[in-house]
């Protein structure tokens, strides 16, 4: 299933804050917290390799974003080249996603990573956007791709 924006207008907020969904976004993230209590950026953390294939991922959408130069303006808003990145990413992603994420689940995964980088149409970046990028990250741990083990080097590496 492909996700679909639905937190719209105040009464969607209360629904979602209600729901499985968000439970299981908190307990997540709160395990997440969990893994860290003690831990230092700089201690020495095992990347497993799931978190590789990650950080590989990051590496990719970053270098995407290098290759895309700004356009020249004189708007205060973003910058349009932003759509190019974005639509770069949105065309790739299935095809890096496919190096760990079993394929009846790419269309959905790659949706919520594809959401985590900003909004094409106001090149806009919020707290929403992170908040898919959380999802994207529940998402492989429900597929039991991450595992409990991970979480630390989650935090410190991918989060970092």
């Amino acid at each position: 299933m492909i996700p679909v924006r639905q937190i719209l207008t105040p009464e969607d907020l209360v629904l979602f804050q209600e729901s499985t969904a968000c439970s299981e976004i908190l307990s997540f993230l709160g395990a997440l917290n969990d893994s860290v209590i003690g831990v230092k950026t700089t201690d020495a953390i095992e990347d497993s390799e799931i978190i590789q294939k990650l950080l590989c991922l990051l590496e990719a959408i970053q270098q995407t974003n290098k290759d895309i130069k700004p356009i020249e303006t004189n708007s205060r808003f973003g910058n349009a080249a932003f759509r190019d990145f974005y639509d770069m990413v949105e065309q790739k992603l299935p095809t890096w996603l496919a190096e760990f994420v079993p394929a009846e689940h790419i269309e959905e995964v790659s949706k919520y990573a594809q959401e985590s980088f900003g909004n094409r149409r106001r090149i806009d970046y919020g707290t929403g956007h992170e908040l898919n990028f959380l999802s994207f990250l529940l998402c492989l741990d429900k597929l039991e791709l991450i595992k409990r083990e991970d979480y630390a080097a989650l935090v410190i590496h991918v989060f970092f």
